[in-house]
């Protein structure tokens, strides 16, 4: 194997190397994976989560733009490494964008990525009794405790965003073979792997409680993506 470990034995040294802060030895595999084409989503995450802990945040922001050019933010993982990024090194805004993202893009946030929006909003003001109402609510209904996250990013600073932006609908034209879906306008929509098999079609996306349903017309057929 003279070039190399493997995709997976790499992404296990990868994720090794982090756990311990080698960042050297990371970049010496990742940077071989790269080479060979076979660098994925899980060793740009890696590589993002090892610079952001080692506190070298302009490479943590370069890999986070290249794994949104490559269309490789599909996963929890990746977006909380990138929410993450944006919370720890105190630009808000952003990593609110990103959950904005994330939700549109059909990928579901978990415990961890309400934690790092919980230090958004400690961040902006926010109480601790007001976190764990928004954690109360999101325990007994989870659309609904989206929701009310969504309101509350919303309604602590007015910049942050609009919640009209949240809650739309648009028309998107689906690519074979692409993770993104594009608008009219240009606009790019992550797509979740459901759907990038169908090829070019086109669907209404609404973002409905946290929640995004799919409505998608190829070959005559309607899939109802929830």
């Amino acid at each position: 194997m003279g070039d190399g470990p493997d995709v997976y034995s790499s992404n296990c040294m990868i994720d090794l190397y982090c756990e311990n802060s080698m960042v050297q030895e990371a970049e010496s595999v990742f940077k071989n994976l790269k080479r060979r084409g076979e660098a994925n989503e899980f060793s740009h995450a890696m590589m993002l989560c090892l610079y952001k802990k080692t506190g070298r945040f302009a490479e943590a922001y370069e890999i986070a733009q290249e794994m949104k050019a490559l269309g490789l933010l599909t996963e929890t993982l990746s977006y909380n490494n990138v929410i993450s990024l944006y919370a720890s090194d105190g630009r808000m805004k952003e990593a609110v964008e990103n959950f904005q993202q994330m939700l549109a893009s059909g990928v579901r946030p978990n415990d961890a990525t309400f934690g790092l929006l919980g230090v958004v909003l400690l961040r902006r003001g926010a109480s601790k009794e007001a976190i764990k109402h928004l954690e109360t609510v999101r325990t007994r209904d989870a659309q609904s405790g989206v929701r009310e996250w969504v309101k509350a990013l919303c309604s602590m600073q007015g910049d942050l965003c609009t919640e009209h932006a949240w809650f739309s609908s648009k028309r998107v034209q689906i690519r074979l073979g692409k993770s993104v879906g594009v608008t009219p306008q240009g606009e790019e929509v992550g797509l979740p792997h459901s759907l990038r098999r169908m090829g070019q079609c086109t669907f209404t996306q609404v973002v409905n409680m946290g929640t995004l349903l799919l409505h998608a017309l190829s070959s005559g057929s309607l899939v109802k993506y929830n």
